[in-house]
């Protein structure tokens, strides 16, 4: 699932696959940027959780 998103991603925007041990939260993760915006894709049991940050919050 995490490869699906990254390969979606636009022009512009980096990522970096994250382990679940890594992140603390025992489910892997893909966390990037890009203009103007911060992004993480969470596996969790069942689904997925998708959090936004705008650049400077």
């Amino acid at each position: 699932m995490l490869a699906f998103y990254e390969a979606a991603l636009p022009a512009g925007f980096t990522a970096e696959h994250v382990s679940g041990e890594k992140n603390g939260t025992g489910c892997g993760s893909l966390e990037g940027d890009g203009p103007g915006i911060a992004f993480q894709v969470r596996e969790n049991d069942g689904g997925f959780t998708l959090a936004f940050a705008a650049e400077g919050s």
